[in-house]
């Protein structure tokens, strides 16, 4: 009797854990929290369809010279598959000057304010939903001692070389065709030390023509070759001493993708 006792309590006991771990499953049911993608199937908050349509500039370092120069999509659209949630819980932060957390220590407390005001909602290119987005914007007086704005998402561990380090990207209406841009930098880092990057200068934005213009949308970043542990997304702009407003929108690092052909129109 005692055996059977023991045994009825741990099947039940079994129950109780089986119940509780489907409960953790719908609760989970997007999978965000280990690195699923919400896509509303649709406009994305101005990203556009995640189908290949968005343009796309993908690269990988062929030479070893760190700079990722050489297209891995043969002319493929980026699917976004898989967010940073994929590796841990991700932190994310402001910088300037292309260096993680660079020159914060020595600015003063209005140039400070103005920095960390010039990215907001900086958590949701971590949240793995590509409607949402952080918003890169002029402020008013101008950061004219900066060469860029950043913004990092730090990783609690190493991301394994082969890892794909993109951001999907959209710009306000006007930003693009005002020039307003002279560069987008993608650089990923582990212990500080810097890895591998990708630019994408004005002309070459204006290059990508109607697609960009039409859509203000991109996919930017690297297929890997080194491990890392932060990425940080970078603006210059020609206008860093002007109040412009909204620059940049930056939706979701992206971990992980397919290339497809885009659909036809």
């Amino acid at each position: 009797m005692k055996t059977l006792n023991t045994l009825h309590k741990a099947l039940i006991a079994g129950v109780v854990v089986a119940a509780v771990g489907l409960a953790g499953c719908e609760a989970d049911g997007s999978g965000v929290e280990s690195g699923g993608i919400i896509d509303d199937g649709g406009n994305n908050g101005g990203l556009g369809p995640n189908d290949g349509s968005t343009p796309t500039t993908v690269l990988e370092d062929d030479d070893g010279d760190g700079v990722a120069e050489t297209p891995v999509n043969g002319g493929k659209g980026f699917v976004c598959k898989v967010g940073a949630n994929a590796y841990g819980t991700p932190t994310t932060k402001v910088g300037a000057n292309g260096v993680v957390g660079g020159l914060l220590g020595g600015l003063s407390g209005d140039t400070l304010t103005r920095l960390l005001a010039s990215v907001s909602e900086k958590d949701n290119v971590i949240d793995g939903d590509l409607s949402t987005f952080s918003t890169f914007a002029q402020t008013a007086g101008g950061l004219a001692i900066l060469d860029s704005v950043d913004e990092s998402v730090v990783f609690p561990g190493t991301v394994p070389s082969g890892a794909y380090a993109v951001f999907g990207l959209s710009f306000p209406g006007g930003t693009v065709d005002a020039s307003l841009l002279n560069q987008i930098t993608v650089t990923t880092y582990n212990n500080d030390v810097k890895q591998e990057t990708v630019s994408l200068t004005q002309n070459a934005i204006d290059l990508l023509g109607a697609s960009v213009l039409g859509d203000k949308s991109l996919f930017l970043g690297m297929k890997t070759k080194k491990a890392f542990d932060t990425v940080t997304v970078g603006l210059s702009t020609s206008l860093l001493s002007a109040n412009v407003g909204d620059a940049m929108y930056v939706h979701e690092l992206c971990t992980d993708g397919d290339f497809v052909t885009p659909p036809t129109p």
